[in-house]
């Protein structure tokens, strides 16, 4: 999750309501960052320990190996798709901003 969309998104809800809401924006994806960030150790815990994974040997089974090719290359490219097709939805241009304002 980044930061970087955060005026964005306090822009859309001005465009909507009416109301500036940044540190309500900016307080609600802080939290969301860190419930994402301990959901997704916890899951990484448990699918280290399901491939093998052993803190005590120096050289990990070929499984561990394996499960961090797996995970960290077909599973970040998997995300960066979802995250394109999802952020589709959320576009904020002038025309978009021009044509709320007429509705209202």
């Amino acid at each position: 999750m980044t930061s970087l969309n955060r005026g964005d998104v306090s822009d859309l809800i001005n465009l909507k309501t009416g109301i500036r809401l940044d540190g309500m924006v900016n307080n609600v994806q802080n939290f969301m960052k860190k419930a994402a960030m301990a959901v997704v150790t916890t899951v990484m815990g448990w699918a280290m320990s399901w491939s093998g994974y052993n803190a005590d040997l120096v050289e990990q089974p070929r499984s561990v190996i394996m499960f961090f090719i797996i995970s960290c290359g077909i599973g970040a490219a998997a995300a960066a798709i979802l995250l394109a097709f999802t952020s589709q939805k959320y576009t904020l241009d002038e025309e978009l901003a021009e044509r709320r304002k007429e509705d209202k």
